[in-house]
């Protein structure tokens, strides 16, 4: 029976890669494309920028270290408050991995939380990624990282792309906001 599969599964590469098999994509309709190109024409950027302070972190809710000295923690919830063009406060649940020696992590997660934006106050959600490295010059890991999020309640339709570091607590960060 896997003899069979396999035999077919071959036989299907080799179809796609016969010479007479067409290799062009089919012809799309320009509908789909003007519809893009308007949603695109009305979308208003604007460039945030401002400064995110940790205030708090609540341990993982589970940890694992290996016999090569790697360590993992999950769910680790930092707490933050924007200030700048975004204001307010988010959290981020940090999934890390790294050396346990903390000279390397690289940190991943969902970040949620109530903000500000241009007069306007809802929620906003995304998710995250950081690498950090240790810098001697800074005595501490040197972080930089980037979000993206979505605006929900008073700041539906907005997007929020966010850039911080490198550097340590607390953080500039820069970016983009994209709104309808």
């Amino acid at each position: 029976m896997k003899t069979m599969a396999l035999a077919a599964a071959t036989a299907v590469v080799a179809l796609a890669c016969a010479d007479n098999t067409p290799t062009s994509t089919p012809t799309r309709t320009a509908a789909p494309r003007a519809a893009l190109a308007a949603n695109v024409a009305g979308t208003q950027k604007t460039p945030i920028s401002g400064t995110l302070q940790i205030v708090g972190v609540d341990p993982p809710t589970r940890t694992l270290v290996t016999p090569s000295d790697m360590c993992r923690l999950w769910n680790v919830a930092e707490h933050t408050v924007y200030s700048g063009d975004v204001q307010g406060s988010v959290t981020y649940i940090a999934n890390t991995k790294g050396d346990c020696s903390l000279t390397h992590l690289v940190v991943a997660g969902t970040f949620g939380g109530h903000v500000t934006f241009q007069g306007r106050s809802g929620e906003m959600a995304g998710h995250w990624e950081t690498n950090c490295k240790f810098d001697p010059a800074l005595g501490t890991l040197s972080c930089d990282g980037e979000s993206n999020a979505r605006g929900s309640g008073g700041l539906e339709g907005v997007q929020f792309h966010i850039k911080w570091g490198p550097g340590w607590w607390p953080f500039s960060y820069s970016g983009t906001a994209f709104s309808q």
